[in-house]
């Protein structure tokens, strides 16, 4: 298997730093990464907590935990010193260092290439090889949002020609499009990432809306993608001409309508980046609270979180107007 880097960051750490650095990694973890680099049988020993539920399994016996982190300290200091890179060990030891990292006997077969692909030692492992396309071959793809970004990169990666065609002026999808307050993701970040995002340094176990967002400028700049997007641009058809084998792309744009002839359309529009109005009777709750809200939410969207107290005001109306039996009530909110 190949080798990690020899960072920079590791090569002139102190002891001092190293040893506060592991205070912070997850002792469970640390017993997986520690079996895979060096095979110590004694690292697989230390046992944890049996999983309970969805409880996963723990390390809380405080003398098993300060072994596993002096040995890691022990091991990151020897290999500072000797100013090489430590190798990942052999790849017939993972799933038993998987198996050891999430506390259970062993990974089922059926999931096992699954773990294989998440740890993502291969940042294109769900991708294809570079492939010789043939001439004039190209794609539309629909969205840089989560998905649209992942077929671009992947495309990129395989060397096929390709345009992204976005309706907003930036990439993230639904998270360049929500901006209310207390926005973000309720699963674990590294969970919501591609792959080929195994290197972005999150600076939060569950990001809030701008770190998403910094997240998918990152994949768009990292990949070399950006420049393929045609960003204020949304797709307003799309039609198959049987005869010449070729979808029919049609999109406004700034500059006007603009016509694509690509050979294949993949759509990533999502499902989250659309207003859903309700359906309440009565034109005064409508003009006066609705419609102003859904606007309010829309200029937010391209003018950034300043004017979330116009959105917090018409909501707090809206229920209020609700509430009172559709009786007409003066709003204060400009």
């Amino acid at each position: 298997m190949q080798s990690l880097d020899a960072t920079s960051e590791l090569l002139e750490a102190t002891d001092a730093e190293i040893d506060a650095a592991v205070q912070h990694a997850d002792p469970m973890v640390l017993r997986g990464l520690l079996h895979q680099l060096t095979g110590d049988e004694a690292v697989a020993a230390i046992r944890p907590t049996p999983q309970v539920g969805i409880d996963a399994a723990k390390l809380v016996d405080p003398a098993s935990v300060a072994d596993l982190r002096a040995r890691a300290a022990a091991f990151l200091k020897a290999h500072r010193d000797a100013g090489g890179a430590p190798d990942l060990g052999p790849s017939g030891r993972l799933p038993r260092s998987l198996a050891l990292a999430a506390g259970v006997d062993a990974v089922p077969a059926d999931d096992l290439e699954l773990w294989l692909e998440e740890l993502a030692l291969d940042p294109y492992v769900r991708g294809v090889a570079p492939v010789e396309a043939p001439a004039g071959f190209s794609v539309v793809v629909i969205g840089a949002g989560m998905g649209g970004l992942n077929v671009a990169v992947q495309l990129a990666h395989a060397g096929i020609d390709f345009t992204v065609v976005e309706k907003n002026n930036g990439v993230g999808g639904t998270w360049y499009e929500n901006r209310y307050p207390g926005a973000r993701v309720d699963s674990p970040s590294r969970t919501y990432s591609h792959i080929v995002g195994v290197d972005f340094e999150a600076r939060y176990p569950f990001c809030p809306r701008d770190e998403n967002e910094r997240y998918f400028d990152w994949v768009a700049d990292r990949y070399g993608v950006r420049d393929r997007i045609v960003f204020d641009t949304e797709v307003t058809s799309l039609d198959w001409d049987d005869a010449g084998a070729r979808w029919e792309v049609r999109a406004k744009g700034p500059d006007g309508e603009r016509v694509w002839r690509p050979d294949v359309v993949v759509s990533a529009v999502g499902m989250m980046s659309r207003p859903s109005i309700p359906a309440i009777a009565g034109a005064t709750i409508r003009q006066t609270f609705i419609e102003p809200l859904v606007s309010a939410i829309a200029f937010i969207s391209r003018s950034g979180p300043t004017s979330a107290g116009t959105i917090a005001c018409r909501a707090g109306m809206l229920n209020t107007i609700v509430l009172a039996e559709k009786k007409e009530i003066t709003s204060n909110c400009q």
